[in-house]
């Protein structure tokens, strides 16, 4: 019911079974999720606290805590919690496999080794400190996706990057930090991780970029690239929609609209093609997928960006690119798209933000990201 965001059904099912149990770590952490989802944060962690009292070694509640400050801005107690990430039950990642130990502000001396433990998004979020990873520690290595090695290369300077497929030597490093933990870690340093806003922080190949955009060129159109689905098997079916749903926008005259979206698009596109004579353009030497260091030009030789939730948003606002994002609600709205000057995104001000409505259409975001294209 929660996925159907039958909230208040949902609610009255725990309260009963909270009733019939009330020791039930599981079902007040449950609890305490949807009323994060609703923006009951207060009742969220009350709730929280309530299972960690019933099982103190009970972990998901911490996390839950961590994910919810988040949510709400409140990032250094957020930034406390966010380790539990690797202990929650559902856990996405684990642990690096090393004899060295976890960094702490006393291994300032040693070279560290910061290791991407999440999708190529998140990386790309968190890759907003690298910048001032180097305070970390005498020489920092970086485990990185090596799809965004060349672009890492070109952006930041004082560290080396390496593929975290790899079997990274421990002669390279004497302690080792999650990605993820860095602006902690900085934190801890005594050093203001929220001076990380220089914006761009990742750097297209702009000789390539302006080849491109050369490409691209249509009779004077502006080029808008798009995106229309996020892969992430838990929450991309609500981050996503269809080429149809895109329909209002796709009419627009004056625009040629290239296919951001990684994955086999290519049945889909000669459907959407066939059903409405709109030809949205591939370049055929680009896979969104593989070859991200060439994404990424195709990203920057757009004039426009309208963009589902998913890692090209995160290509787009690290390199200040403008962008419309499709914003779904409940849980599939990630933590850092909640943060928000307004209706722009807290971490990446060129990104524009366009909540879903509560009936689970895109529809009116649709419309009115299409009347500002119109403008």
């Amino acid at each position: 019911m929660r996925r159907q965001r039958r909230y208040d059904e949902s609610l009255r099912i725990y309260d009963r079974a909270l009733k019939l149990d009330p020791q039930n770590a599981k079902c007040f952490q449950s609890r305490g999720e949807l009323f994060t989802e609703i923006k009951r944060t207060e009742d969220a962690f009350r709730d929280f606290d309530r299972a960690l009292a019933i099982n103190p070694k009970y972990r998901d509640p911490l996390w839950a805590k961590g994910f919810t400050y988040l949510m709400i801005g409140e990032f250094d107690k957020g930034w406390d919690l966010y380790d539990y990430r690797f202990e929650q039950s559902n856990k996405q990642t684990g642990e690096l496999k090393t004899t060295k130990p976890r960094w702490t502000p006393a291994h300032v001396t040693d070279p560290v080794l910061v290791w991407s433990e999440q999708g190529i998004g998140d990386e790309l979020f968190f890759a907003q400190w690298l910048g001032r990873a180097h305070e970390i520690g005498r020489e920092v290595v970086v485990a990185a996706d090596s799809r965004l090695i060349a672009a890492y290369a070109r952006s930041f300077q004082n560290v080396r990057f390496l593929d975290k497929a790899a079997l990274i030597p421990e002669s390279l490093y004497g302690s080792h930090l999650p990605l993820g933990s860095l602006p902690k870690a900085l934190r801890d340093l005594g050093i203001d991780w929220r001076t990380n806003k220089k914006i761009p922080y990742l750097r297209d190949d702009a000789r390539h970029t302006t080849s491109l955009k050369n490409k691209l060129a249509r009779n004077g159109k502006r080029i808008c690239g798009i995106t229309w689905r996020s892969a992430r098997p838990e929450l991309g079916p609500e981050k996503s929609l269809t080429l149809a749903e895109l329909l209002p926008l796709l009419q627009l005259p004056g625009y040629t609209f290239v296919n951001l979206q990684y994955g086999d698009t290519a049945q889909e596109l000669a459907k959407f093609r066939a059903d409405t004579g709109i030809d949205i353009v591939t370049h055929p030497e680009i896979d969104n997928f593989k070859n991200l260091n060439h994404h990424i030009s195709l990203v920057a030789a757009c004039d426009e960006l309208v963009l589902a939730c998913n890692a090209t948003a995160h290509v787009a606002g690290a390199m200040g690119r403008r962008a419309h994002l499709l914003t779904p609600r409940g849980k599939s709205l990630i933590w850092y798209w909640a943060n928000r000057n307004e209706n722009r995104s807290l971490w990446y001000p060129s990104i524009e933000l366009f909540d879903q409505s509560e009936q689970f259409s895109w529809q009116s975001s649709i419309d009115r990201i299409a009347a500002k294209l119109s403008t």
